[in-house]
């Protein structure tokens, strides 16, 4: 759980004052796409980065001075299931917003929604109650304004449902289907599709990633058994990026490179890592980082709807699932999601010797930029949404800012 705001009364009322407004003026160290600024300033406007500046030079008032706390573009989430108990699947607009809001707490500001494999009727009535979510944050609907105090959602990302069997890893075997153009396109329908995980080794890829590739989509291979020359024809159809690199995917091999060896070799391929030190090994993210370079990786979490729990058995979609230590599994070992929350995923990479500035550009600039929203998410500079973080010494995040609003 997120370190609380160590302020005084004062300080603190003066937030409260400031809930709902979206103009505001920050002050403090900012992280910029230059480097670090220290005794900046950032002006905000109608939730909009209006200008950032030396605080030497500035002569207008001061809202929150958060003296030398490092103010910092809020984390960007392409591949996220939920948390602290809720999911992205369930189809309730609560729930979801409660998922929203916990990972606010740990400074995710915008947020891709992530499906799994499932049934066209409940991924359908998942989309249905993202998509109102949606609306529900554009229109600030009154009655609704509780719920909108979270991530912003960007879309959403399709993981499965057709990927290949041997590779589902905790996706549900029985709902893993041949790809279906017209299912897909229902989909879109109901919410923008920003991602897609597909196997692109399975019969009908080519047609399907090519229907696709024309549609402003991250086409992504994941749950993949995936050659390396699969890749390499994939990457013709449209194929960008790699779903939790080296988790569910055909691994590396001296005589057959496999998924993992066309993500280290291929430049034009991105990937994404979840840097929880469990799902992949500290030195393979070393590995990722000084193969593919900052600009080719985004972190994700891959947060289970558990994450955040305390440990124990739950039981979810009939299967009991485990929370123990930090890993969160099924019965027979598989891992099932990660206990991961951006801060911690920037913490880990910090501590592995990556500068400050390239963790930002994995959390933050990239997955923005990937998705097609890099105009207006993952950085400090005029023009942005006022998508900012707060951190301490030890990289906690003590307060969310959203759009302008400070919702944590």
């Amino acid at each position: 759980m997120p370190v609380k705001y160590d302020c005084d009364n004062g300080d603190e009322m003066k937030v409260n004052l400031m809930a709902g407004k979206r103009d505001i003026c920050l002050s403090g160290r900012v992280l910029t796409p230059a480097g670090i600024r220290s005794h900046a300033v950032i002006v905000v406007k109608k939730g909009i980065i209006e200008k950032v500046e030396d605080r030497f030079v500035y002569g207008g008032l001061i809202d929150l001075d958060v003296g030398d706390s490092l103010i910092a573009p809020g984390f960007v989430d392409i591949h996220v299931h939920g948390g602290y108990g809720n999911d992205f699947m369930s189809g309730s607009v609560e729930e979801i917003a409660k998922a929203l809001h916990f990972h606010a707490m740990h400074g995710t500001t915008s947020i891709l929604p992530t499906t799994v494999t499932a049934s066209h009727e409940c991924t359908s009535s998942a989309l249905q109650a993202i998509g109102q979510m949606i609306r529900i944050q554009k229109e600030g609907a009154e009655h609704d304004l509780h719920l909108s105090k979270g991530s912003d959602i960007l879309g959403v990302h399709l993981e499965g449902p057709f990927i290949n069997p041997g590779k589902a890893g905790g996706q549900a075997l029985e709902w893993i289907r041949p790809f279906d153009m017209a299912e897909y396109e229902a989909w879109e329908q109901i919410v923008p599709i920003r991602m897609i995980t597909l196997a692109p080794e399975l019969e009908g890829a080519e047609p399907f990633i090519r229907f696709v590739a024309v549609k402003p989509v991250l086409i992504s291979a994941g749950h993949t058994d995936a050659k390396l020359d699969d890749i390499h024809r994939s990457m013709k159809w449209g194929v960008q990026h790699l779903t939790h690199f080296y988790n569910a995917m055909r691994s590396l091999h001296h005589r057959e490179p496999g998924t993992i060896g066309a993500g280290l070799l291929q430049q034009e391929l991105t990937v994404e890592l979840i840097a929880d030190g469990i799902h992949v090994h500290p030195d393979m993210l070393r590995l990722a980082y000084l193969t593919k370079g900052a600009d080719r990786i985004a972190l994700i979490t891959d947060a289970s709807i558990l994450c955040g729990l305390a440990d124990g058995v739950y039981k979810r979609g009939g299967r009991e699932i485990i929370v123990e230590n930090g890993l969160i599994r099924l019965r027979d070992g598989t891992l099932k999601g990660s206990n991961l929350t951006m801060d911690r995923s920037a913490q880990m990479m910090i501590e592995l010797g990556v500068p400050i500035e390239d963790v930002w550009k994995m959390a933050a600039v990239n997955p923005a930029r990937w998705i097609g929203k890099g105009s207006r998410k993952g950085a400090i500079k005029p023009g942005m949404d006022a998508d900012l973080i707060v951190l301490d010494n030890h990289f906690n995040v003590i307060r969310t800012i959203v759009r302008g609003e400070i919702i944590f």
